[in-house]
Protein backbone atom coordinates (compact mmCIF):
# COMPACT_ATOMS: atom_id res chain seq x y z
CA UNK A 1 0.00 0.00 0.00
CA UNK A 2 1.58 3.31 -1.16
CA UNK A 3 1.89 6.07 1.83
CA UNK A 4 0.06 9.36 0.89
CA UNK A 5 1.83 12.29 1.61
CA UNK A 6 -0.45 14.80 4.16
CA UNK A 7 0.78 18.24 5.07
CA UNK A 8 1.91 18.82 8.77
CA UNK A 9 1.23 22.09 10.84
CA UNK A 10 4.80 23.43 11.36
CA UNK A 11 4.67 25.17 14.94
CA UNK A 12 7.67 27.12 13.85
CA UNK A 13 6.43 28.99 10.98
CA UNK A 14 2.56 28.17 11.38
CA UNK A 15 1.90 26.60 7.67
CA UNK A 16 0.75 23.09 7.02
CA UNK A 17 4.00 21.72 5.48
CA UNK A 18 4.88 18.11 3.73
CA UNK A 19 8.03 17.29 1.81
CA UNK A 20 8.95 15.61 -1.04
CA UNK A 21 11.92 14.11 -3.49
CA UNK A 22 12.01 14.68 -7.27
CA UNK A 23 14.22 11.98 -8.50
CA UNK A 24 16.14 13.03 -11.98
CA UNK A 25 18.52 10.20 -13.25
CA UNK A 26 22.31 12.00 -13.35
CA UNK A 27 22.62 11.80 -17.46
CA UNK A 28 19.32 13.74 -18.22
CA UNK A 29 20.60 16.40 -15.31
CA UNK A 30 23.83 16.79 -16.90
CA UNK A 31 22.58 16.62 -20.17
CA UNK A 32 19.95 19.92 -19.49
CA UNK A 33 23.12 21.69 -17.35
CA UNK A 34 25.28 21.69 -20.30
CA UNK A 35 22.63 22.92 -22.79
CA UNK A 36 21.89 25.69 -20.48
CA UNK A 37 24.94 26.48 -20.15
CA UNK A 38 25.43 26.02 -24.09
CA UNK A 39 22.40 28.14 -24.52
CA UNK A 40 23.83 30.92 -22.04
CA UNK A 41 27.45 30.76 -23.57
CA UNK A 42 28.80 30.60 -20.00
CA UNK A 43 32.39 30.71 -19.70
CA UNK A 44 34.31 27.13 -18.59
CA UNK A 45 36.25 29.39 -15.90
CA UNK A 46 33.44 31.40 -14.74
CA UNK A 47 32.92 29.67 -11.38
CA UNK A 48 30.28 31.88 -10.33
CA UNK A 49 27.97 31.74 -13.41
CA UNK A 50 28.29 27.81 -13.01
CA UNK A 51 27.10 28.01 -9.37
CA UNK A 52 23.93 30.01 -10.79
CA UNK A 53 23.63 27.87 -13.91
CA UNK A 54 23.26 24.77 -11.82
CA UNK A 55 20.96 26.95 -9.02
CA UNK A 56 18.76 27.75 -12.24
CA UNK A 57 18.89 23.95 -13.60
CA UNK A 58 17.89 22.57 -9.97
CA UNK A 59 15.03 24.42 -9.37
CA UNK A 60 12.28 22.24 -8.47
CA UNK A 61 9.22 23.59 -10.24
CA UNK A 62 11.36 22.82 -13.91
CA UNK A 63 11.50 19.52 -13.04
CA UNK A 64 7.52 18.70 -11.76
CA UNK A 65 6.42 18.44 -15.44
CA UNK A 66 9.32 16.78 -17.33
CA UNK A 67 8.87 13.06 -18.08
CA UNK A 68 11.78 11.56 -17.23
CA UNK A 69 11.78 13.01 -13.22
CA UNK A 70 9.53 10.94 -10.91
CA UNK A 71 8.24 12.66 -7.38
CA UNK A 72 8.32 10.82 -4.37
CA UNK A 73 6.72 11.43 -1.29
CA UNK A 74 8.63 10.89 2.05
CA UNK A 75 7.50 8.58 5.03
CA UNK A 76 8.78 9.69 7.87
CA UNK A 77 10.45 6.75 9.60
CA UNK A 78 10.60 6.47 13.44
CA UNK A 79 13.75 7.77 14.45
CA UNK A 80 15.75 5.53 15.83
CA UNK A 81 19.28 5.85 16.79
CA UNK A 82 21.72 4.91 14.00
CA UNK A 83 23.93 2.03 14.09
CA UNK A 84 27.41 3.23 13.26
CA UNK A 85 29.43 0.94 10.63
CA UNK A 86 31.91 -0.99 11.87
CA UNK A 87 35.38 0.63 11.58
CA UNK A 88 37.43 -0.28 8.64
CA UNK A 89 39.78 0.57 5.60
CA UNK A 90 38.39 3.17 3.26
CA UNK A 91 38.88 2.08 0.10
CA UNK A 92 39.48 4.86 -2.33
CA UNK A 93 39.59 4.80 -6.58
CA UNK A 94 42.55 7.11 -7.55
CA UNK A 95 41.66 9.51 -10.29
CA UNK A 96 42.63 8.90 -13.62
CA UNK A 97 44.94 11.70 -15.34
CA UNK A 98 43.89 12.63 -19.19
CA UNK A 99 46.33 15.08 -20.71
CA UNK A 100 46.40 16.86 -17.82
CA UNK A 101 42.88 16.86 -17.03
CA UNK A 102 41.66 14.97 -14.09
CA UNK A 103 38.10 12.63 -14.67
CA UNK A 104 35.57 12.08 -11.27
CA UNK A 105 34.36 8.97 -10.54
CA UNK A 106 30.72 8.55 -10.32
CA UNK A 107 30.66 8.47 -6.53
CA UNK A 108 33.08 11.85 -6.63
CA UNK A 109 30.67 13.37 -8.90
Amino acid sequence: MEHEQLLKLNPDTGYYEGTFTVRVEAEIFRRVLFTYVEDHYIDPADMEAWEKAISEVARTAKWLAHPRATVVSLVEKPKAPLASPAPGPVLIEPRKKLSGHTILSPQEE
